[in-house]
């Protein structure tokens, strides 16, 4: 886990969305269009991201990362307070109608006022029999428009999934996804 600095900026389409750039792919986003992440705002009343049933999500409060943040004023920005998430539907390869298959990815962002953030990414992949969870938590610092991520903890661990397997040539899409949506147990914590 090493830090990635992105430059960032707001837009406003139907809703506030964060643009992160990088100027490379990052392992955290995966491959984007010209390595741009596009995040919008979820409800802050709702949770991250509807965690596998057992798990419990590392804190924030960590003495590693409270150590980090102690002498670091309180961040007011746009980008504190909220939950950033983006959200991508996985779709049959080839054609131009390109079909979704039940599967999708979610990564999401909460970056707090004391400088430290959580971001959670899960990929439940109709071509697979597991699903992906990869957690991070650390500090973060603005400067103008750098935003610099620096990982102090996470985890990828891959999950069973209850009402398998997925048939992709006798399911339908919301069939796919409610299998890939039931989440079994842990399998493997890397």
């Amino acid at each position: 886990m090493r830090p990635v600095t992105y430059s960032f900026e707001f837009k406003e389409y139907s809703e506030l969305t964060l643009l992160l750039r990088s100027p490379k792919e990052t392992q955290r986003e995966g491959k984007q269009e010209n390595n741009t992440a596009s995040y919008n705002t979820r409800a802050i009343d709702k949770s991250l991201i509807d965690n596998p049933p057992g798990f419990t999500p590392p804190t924030t409060n960590t003495p590693s990362l409270a150590s980090n943040t102690s002498a670091a004023k309180e961040i007011n920005a746009p980008l504190t307070g909220k939950i950033w998430e983006a959200k991508s539907y996985e779709k049959y390869p080839g054609g131009v109608m390109s079909y979704h298959t039940g599967g999708h990815e979610v990564h999401q962002y909460v970056f707090n006022s004391n400088g430290t953030y959580r971001f959670v990414y899960i990929g439940a992949s109709a071509y697979t029999e597991l699903n992906i969870l990869k957690y991070e938590s650390g500090t973060y610092t603005l400067n103008g428009n750098q935003l610099t991520l620096t990982p102090v903890q996470g985890k990828n661990e891959e999950w069973s999934v209850v009402g398998g397997p997925v048939k992709l040539g006798g399911m339908s899409e919301t069939q796919v996804q409610n299998i890939k949506e039931s989440w079994g147990k842990s399998v493997k914590s890397i």
